[in-house]
């Protein structure tokens, strides 16, 4: 039970960790590309349950829609979802690093 209680906690604290950088996430994201109406949707994927640091998934669209298709391709776009991913994990690690002082 204890040995429970334990991963309990640590996936609680990366739970909060994980939503924590999805708000940083979309706040970049938010100004540079168009996002969906409820863009900060959560699921219980495994990949993110059995993650031992916190983890996001990012879903950018769907090929099997011609105009997303065509989004993706775009250099521009692409661009501006690099940009708001290095943003984001820029402002996330200068956070932590200012609480850890």
């Amino acid at each position: 039970v204890v040995g429970r209680l334990g991963l309990h906690e640590h996936w609680r604290e990366t739970d909060g960790l994980a939503l924590n950088f999805r708000q940083l996430m979309m706040k970049h994201m938010r100004n540079r590309i168009r996002l969906s109406r409820d863009p900060q949707r959560a699921a219980n994927f495994v990949v993110l349950r059995q993650a031992e640091t916190p983890a996001v998934l990012i879903e950018l669209g769907f090929i099997s829609y011609a105009e997303e298709e065509k989004q993706m391709r775009s250099t521009e776009w692409q661009r501006q979802v690099a940009t708001a991913i290095t943003a984001a994990i820029e402002d996330y690690f200068s956070k932590r690093k200012a609480i850890f002082r």
